[in-house]
């Protein structure tokens, strides 16, 4: 399991404090470029914050990381129905 992936289920859990200590982590590391940004997003999902996840695979769809599974992966499953979300299938040439 990543630490995107454990934030988010600490989040989901109601383990909010678990979370926010992992994405500071998480968010350190990305300073000095060596943490995914799909992986803060997935932590931003469980907590909620809608707007600082697609914040975020919009900077993993620029980084083009492998790793962005958006298509097939439900912890993304809160975002499908937002319009953001099917601009990001675009950009990365998975919409329907």
């Amino acid at each position: 399991m990543t630490t995107g992936q454990l934030g988010y289920a600490y989040a989901i859990a109601g383990n909010r404090d678990g979370a926010l200590q992992l994405l500071n982590v998480a968010l350190e590391r990305a300073n000095r470029g060596d943490f995914p940004a799909f992986a803060i997003a997935q932590i931003y999902i469980g907590l909620g914050e809608r707007d600082r996840a697609f914040e975020w695979l919009r900077k993993a769809v620029d980084e083009r990381d492998v790793y962005l599974s958006l298509k097939v992966d439900p912890i993304y499953d809160p975002l499908r129905a937002d319009p953001r979300f099917k601009d990001l299938l675009r950009r990365v040439k998975l919409a329907l």
